[in-house]
């Protein structure tokens, strides 16, 4: 109960920081639309580009056209919105519909950062060229080349595909985001295995979590009988747990956060 407030108290505290902010010209605009959907338990953060002109009026992403076939293609793919959180690059509609400027999405990076961290999964999807673009750093970066190439930002694993949008202009994207939807929850589900992060060789993903090798020599015998589920071979629990963490601390004073 008490993780399940704290949690709570995160989101009201993110959700405040957005609607005071004025780090950059967008934030003159009183329709700010921060993240929406299931922060606790979401099998996935989905990851937007800005909100338009329906959002900015509603206060919620993904509510107009692009929203409901976005409804659609999670339905078809066995998932809903229940089950994701939704994010966009930036939390302020931009004049006349158009891209998000670099330095607008920097000024909302934190903003950012601090929804993507609320949603207790390890897994997303970017959708369209921009999300794509931010998280790897790559301004000129095609999806079309990169569909389902999965990759590592923000400690989550993403898979990119198209945004909603363009799959109403183009039908034939429509597959192809249902198809990159169900690759990410077999990555969620275990049935693919995760890639290994090359900047930190010493973390994977389990059964949804991102975990850090440990020796489990270390391991009191009384947490081998009182966690069973604490060890998973010789990884240990280290996020998204708040009672795994704190046993994991207590080892002999290691921090594995």
């Amino acid at each position: 109960m008490r993780d399940h407030l704290e949690h709570y108290r995160t989101r009201l505290k993110v959700k405040a920081d957005i609607n005071s902010c004025n780090r950059c010209p967008l934030g003159d605009s009183p329709h700010r639309v921060p993240f929406d959907g299931n922060t606790w338990t979401p099998k996935l953060v989905l990851l937007g580009e800005a909100p338009g002109a329906s959002e900015a009026i509603a206060h919620r992403p993904f509510v107009g056209a692009s929203g409901v076939y976005l409804d659609h293609m999670l339905a078809m793919a066995g998932t809903s919105r229940e089950d994701v959180t939704i994010v966009n690059t930036v939390c302020c509609r931009p004049p006349d519909n158009r891209d998000p400027e670099w330095s607008e999405m920097a000024a909302c990076g934190s903003h950012r950062l601090a929804q993507v961290n609320l949603a207790r999964t390890s897994f997303g999807l970017t959708l369209g060229r921009i999300p794509l673009a931010l998280l790897t750093d790559i301004p000129g970066v095609s999806v079309g080349k990169e569909i389902d190439h999965g990759f590592w930002a923000d400690e989550k694993f993403w898979i990119p595909t198209y945004h909603p949008a363009y799959a109403l202009r183009n039908r034939g994207a429509e597959s192809v985001i249902v198809n990159s939807i169900r690759r990410a929850l077999q990555y969620v589900s275990g049935e693919l295995e995760t890639p290994v992060d090359p900047k930190f060789p010493n973390y994977k993903v389990v059964d949804g979590m991102l975990i850090k090798k440990h020796d489990t020599s270390l391991v009191p015998q009384k947490y081998l009988e009182t966690w069973p589920v604490f060890l998973h071979r010789e990884w240990v629990v280290f996020r998204h747990d708040p009672e795994m963490v704190r046993a994991a601390k207590d080892l002999r004073g290691q921090k594995l956060a």
